[in-house]
């Protein structure tokens, strides 16, 4: 699963789903969040990192935003991602 956002929301997400699966990357703006991410045990990515992004959206189950901001995979991402 990815998951877009990693702030209150984000965090309930993967409490949630840690339960079904580990296998959860966060994409995220801010360092700190990322930095939080990957101390919690998560692979985490910037959202400018589109290489990385582009390559964990090929081999994941869905994406999750949580980011509060509408359209937030399309401004970067294509269907094709």
């Amino acid at each position: 699963i990815i998951l877009f956002g990693y702030g209150k929301v984000g965090h309930g997400i993967v409490y949630a789903l840690q339960e079904f699966t580990k296998d959860i990357v966060i994409i995220e703006y801010s360092t700190e969040k990322i930095q939080e991410a990957m101390q919690d045990g998560y692979k985490a990515f910037s959202f400018f990192d589109t290489e990385n992004v582009r390559s964990e959206l090929q081999t994941a189950f869905c994406a999750v935003t949580a980011t509060g901001e509408q359209e937030i995979i399309s401004t970067r991402f294509t269907e094709d991602d």
